[in-house]
């Protein structure tokens, strides 16, 4: 078997996929990135990145070498040429959950006697082990003509390199004593002192899924604290109340600052398909946790209106329009969601973000113009204080709890 390796197969351009692909070539790998988009390929081939994320980024502005080493391809039979492949195909679609494509690819897969498959795509438990079924229906014996390991990925988007170099565990699922040997010598450039977790497919595939469910609570947890204090007019300062709260070690300090609410491609995507799940239980408490977060928005529009009057036939900037910090990426982002509202009530809504390398209207929204006058700013995350203080508005109000200007 491919314990040996020198060349992996790198499948999915997205930024999990590019990522790796960038960390192992700079620890010696040679690396096939293989994506079926055309024009994606084309791009990384000239040396771009076709989406910001602050850290892949950076990182290669310091290490083009590493480029030396990555071919990326869109031709499917470069894949098959390798004996390892990591597999990094997306599973959100349009919001939801969909192994459509993951399958997608070992059914075009032809010959894999040899061949070691880690799966980093975020599924549902039982997917991993229904691959193994869909190789065996094609002949192949799983533990003598292919290994197959499920090794989640953890990386949160615009830090993602320092996620893979200084991982919090590393976690795989195997059945193979050969696979784990794969697993240790792929990450021997991760410190030893991280934690290495093995387990069964099933297991590491809910790990997944859970972390980010559990993180997406803490954040609709904070939210309900915020409506719970509006709702009997205390007066809480959100900001103390979160960084007391991360003082205890068994709560950490993450989410636990009121916000329009958590997005992007993972958290939403993988705590809808738990709460989908969960619907074949007695209980309701992840589906609650996706509930918060739909009604969110609409919840905070509605407390700005008790404030300041009616949101209508305003100009309103929209400072941060992605999800978060150090990303171009609109899946699933509450600033946008918030943007859409406020322009389908009558106002005229702009929008500000340093992580949108490409300007325009986004859905109708148009870009920062420094000419005009704002009745309202609203700051959804970290902005320099330079951008606002060239800002001419009426009234700045940040929506995290943890910015300037905030006001809930």
């Amino acid at each position: 078997m491919a314990r040996n390796f020198n060349t992996i197969a790198v499948v999915g351009g997205g930024f999990v996929g590019v990522a790796y692909a960038l960390i192992l070539a700079k620890y010696g790998y040679r690396v096939v990135l293989y994506d079926r988009d055309v024009n994606r390929v084309r791009e990384l081939q000239s040396g771009k990145i076709p989406f910001y994320d602050k850290s892949l980024w950076s990182f290669l502005e310091g290490n083009k070498e590493v480029l030396y080493r990555v071919s990326f391809t869109s031709e499917f039979s470069r894949v098959l040429n390798v004996d390892l492949c990591m597999v990094c195909v997306g599973t959100y679609v349009q919001g939801r959950y969909s192994d459509e494509n993951l399958f997608s690819f070992f059914n075009d897969l032809g010959e894999v006697h040899g061949k070691v498959f880690i799966v980093k795509s975020t599924v549902k438990p039982g997917t991993t082990r229904k691959i193994k079924e869909l190789l065996e229906r094609k002949g192949y014996v799983y533990g003598r003509d292919f290994y197959l390991i499920y090794n989640p990925e953890f990386l949160r988007e615009g830090v993602s390199i320092h996620d893979i170099v200084n991982p919090s565990k590393i976690v795989a699922g195997i059945n193979y004593r050969e696979e784990k040997e794969v697993v240790e010598r792929l990450y021997s450039f991760v410190p030893s002192s991280v934690q290495r977790v093995y387990t069964n497919w099933e297991t590491a595939e809910l790990i997944k899924l859970a972390q980010n469910a559990f993180l997406a609570m803490k954040i609709s947890f904070a939210n309900d604290l915020m409506c719970i204090a509006w709702k009997h007019g205390w007066d809480i300062d959100l900001k103390i109340l979160a960084e007391a709260l991360s003082l205890d070690p068994r709560i950490g300090s993450y989410g636990l600052y009121p916000r329009l609410g958590f997005g992007g491609s993972c958290l939403p995507k993988d705590t809808r398909l738990l709460a989908e799940l969960e619907k074949e239980t007695d209980y309701r408490l992840i589906q609650e946790v996706v509930r918060i977060n739909n009604e969110n928005v609409e919840r905070i529009i509605r407390r700005l209106e008790e404030k300041y009057g009616e949101f209508k036939n305003k100009k309103i900037l929209i400072v941060g329009l992605s999800f978060k910090e150090g990303t171009d990426d609109l899946r699933d982002s509450q600033a946008l969601e918030l943007a859409r509202k406020l322009k389908e009530k009558g106002n005229t809504v702009y929008w500000y973000d340093e992580d949108i390398k490409e300007a325009g209207e986004i859905e109708g929204i148009k870009p920062f113009d420094l000419s005009e006058k704002y009745d309202f700013v609203l700051i959804t995350k970290s902005v320099d204080a330079g951008v606002l203080n060239m800002v001419n508005a009426e009234r700045f109000i940040g929506l995290r709890a943890y910015l300037n200007y905030f006001d809930l």
